[in-house]
């Protein structure tokens, strides 16, 4: 490197070079047995091989604790050299020219010189805009004076400063265009949730396809299912006479809002969020100015999944943790760490707690210990929905299937294969399981032999199942 050349006015003395690598000492230390100097790196190559001195081969004990010879430093520091831009090559030695720079230095003040030598290599100022000169820094002036850009200095920099400013501004609009896009996704998840107007026409023929985000148990076309004719009319009476649009929007929570419970014997609905919090609302108070809370729980994480159980909330938590709350001092009485990743489901049956998750398993818990009693296995992406039936467990899954499993043995009984897209929510009603699913699609399966018998289509991506025994509400 040109950095490292030196051509010195005087050779210096034998005594200055290393003994071992026979350059000049660099960074020079002394031995404390004999006196002898080395440069440092080259000692302590030296001694990991053998620990005497290289010059007369006396025993070295503490070598460890060299010292720097502050004297061959200091003299090394004194020797004068010519400035490395008054230096030219000659063969396979470097010596110094009379054309350039004359100025001799000591190697202390090397750096000091070569930072204002007249002959340091130097770019124009303008070099990033295209200037192509490259020169010494003595003619640095003269060419400034017939430099192009130079000419037009100003200009070029007040539409640099422009172009700085529309920088800064693309900057702060793309980090605007950002939060539009998240708040974009937010508004996509709402209008998501939002239930069509169910409309009604008179004598209006059976179909599979539904828009209104419900669709009636007659359209399966199943007598064994069909309400009496009294019911059945109040029912669609219900629906008929009255218009079904949303009264009164809340905002509370800080993100996104997971689930729902209703609590119907205690008027409360839980509502539950990533912002981790569940809030119990008072429903008479629902559709006023100022909705009454019953309360704040706040939650270990993110809120995915809850369910009710006697007087208890369970809660489904991000990082895979379940936490139970005690509803009557509204104080959280247990926190287990039940699976890797979130949990995204659940659902209770003989007082035993089943909990699926992102991390593609399945666990059974006692529900008042939340003792681990197994783990099922068998689907290869995350578990969105469980639901029981009789004596058994029912799960779908991003893998597009839908597993039936006898939670006593462990055993996978069957596999429902037929959507072509996550399985995102499970309802049984009148011994039919319901299956909605990204592909916007609800399957309705015969529990009798576990055969698709029928296929909803939708115009949007299912997410929720719900019904009252006569409807099933999709959303």
């Amino acid at each position: 490197m040109v950095e490292e050349i030196e051509v010195f006015v005087t050779a210096p003395p034998e005594e200055l070079r290393c003994a071992i690598c026979y350059d000049l000492l660099k960074d020079p230390v002394i031995t404390r047995e004999c006196a002898h100097t080395f440069c440092r790196v080259c000692f302590r190559r030296s001694i990991a091989n053998k620990s005497s001195c290289p010059t007369c081969r006396a025993i070295l004990i503490q070598t460890d604790k060299v010292h720097t010879n502050l004297i061959a430093a200091g003299i090394l520091d004194q020797l004068l050299i010519h400035c490395k831009y008054g230096v030219k090559q000659a063969g396979n030695e470097w010596i110094h020219d009379e054309t350039l720079c004359k100025t001799v230095v000591k190697r202390s003040m090397r750096k000091s010189h070569e930072s204002v030598c007249s002959f340091a290599p130097t770019l124009c100022p303008h070099s990033i805009r295209g200037c192509a000169f490259n020169g010494p820094r003595g003619s640095l002036d003269q060419h400034l004076q017939i430099c192009h850009f130079e000419a037009i200095k100003g200009y070029l920099e007040q539409n640099e400063s422009i172009i700085d400013q529309m920088k800064s501004h693309i900057d702060a609009q793309g980090i605007e265009i950002e939060l539009l896009k998240k708040r974009l996704d937010s508004l996509t998840q709402i209008v998501r949730t939002i239930q069509y107007t169910p409309h009604f026409e008179e004598n209006k023929p059976n179909t599979t396809s539904s828009t209104s985000g419900y669709t009636s148990f007659d359209n399966f076309g199943t007598h064994n299912i069909r309400k009496p004719d009294k019911a059945n009319n109040r029912t669609q009476s219900l629906f008929q006479k009255q218009h079904i649009e949303c009264v009164a929007s809340i905002h509370a929570h800080e993100d996104t809002v997971e689930s729902l419970v209703v609590d119907e014997p205690n008027n409360n609905l839980f509502s539950s969020s990533w912002d981790h919090s569940v809030i119990i609302w008072d429903i008479p108070t629902l559709c006023e100015s100022r909705p009454r809370s019953k309360g704040v729980l706040n939650c270990c994480g993110d809120v995915r999944d809850m369910l009710l159980y006697e007087n208890y909330l369970y809660c489904g938590c991000g990082s895979g943790n379940v936490q139970v709350w005690d509803l009557e001092k509204l104080q959280s009485v247990k926190i287990i760490k039940r699976h890797v990743d979130d949990v995204l489901a659940m659902s209770m049956s003989d007082a035993k707690l089943f909990t699926g998750s992102s991390d593609n398993c399945i666990k059974i818990s006692d529900a008042e210990t939340l003792e681990c009693i197994r783990t099922l296995r068998g689907h290869n992406n995350w578990v969105f929905a469980l639901t029981n039936h009789n004596n058994l467990l029912i799960s779908g899954s991003s893998d597009h299937t839908i597993k039936i499993w006898d939670p006593l043995s462990s055993e996978c009984t069957a596999t429902l294969i037929g959507h072509s897209d996550q399985v995102r929510a499970l309802t049984i009603a009148n011994r039919k399981l319901f299956s909605g699913s990204y592909d916007s699609t609800v399957k309705v399966w015969d529990l009798n032999n576990f055969q698709c018998i029928q296929t909803i289509h939708l115009y949007n991506e299912v997410f929720g199942l719900g019904t009252d025994g006569n409807y099933i509400f999709t959303g």
